[in-house]
């Protein structure tokens, strides 16, 4: 997820032609994965083994990639785009703002993805998710930190930018 969010950087500042490395969003991202992800995802692929079992086929495939996608994704999101957007300081009107535009748009980025990738995943031994789950997180991790650090416009008027502005890359200088 790190390496995603510095490519999302990467790529955030390169659309400008101009590239600053926003310490404070890959902070929040990095203490996401740490404190958050990678928790979570070791005891939650532990608990569909012990759920579901852990024979390979698409029966066990088909429960594991619906409980994944469908209940657990949908929440994982909301919480994931709020505790960023909480730890950039934007408050709960920030946190409403975003989820109301960056959400749906994540899960849908999520399901072109995700299902594809975990019909692999897990058929995998368990020692291999991991590694395969990285490889792609790689791809996503970019895709959920640009998602994360859209521009929001309030119904008020008021950017909510959760990237650098163009005088915050001034002053930088």
């Amino acid at each position: 997820m790190k390496c995603g969010s510095s490519l999302g950087e990467f790529f955030v500042h390169i659309q400008g032609g101009d590239f600053a490395w926003d310490v404070a969003r890959t902070a929040r991202i990095m203490s996401f994965a740490v404190f958050v992800h990678a928790p979570f995802l070791h005891f939650f692929h532990r608990r569909l083994d012990a759920v579901f079992g852990t024979v390979r086929g698409m029966s066990t495939t088909a429960k594991k990639v619906f409980v994944d996608q469908v209940l657990v994704t949908p929440p994982f999101f909301a919480f994931f785009l709020s505790y960023d957007t909480l730890l950039a300081g934007k408050g709960l009107q920030g946190v409403q703002e975003r989820l109301t535009r960056s959400w749906w748009p994540l899960l849908q980025d999520c399901w072109k993805l995700w299902p594809f990738a975990h019909i692999i995943t897990f058929n995998l031994p368990f020692q291999w998710r991991v590694l395969f789950c990285d490889i792609v997180r790689v791809y996503f991790g970019t895709v959920m930190s640009l998602r994360a650090n859209e521009v929001v416009t309030t119904p008020a008027g008021t950017e909510l930018p959760l990237k650098r502005s163009e005088d915050q890359v001034r002053e930088k200088r």
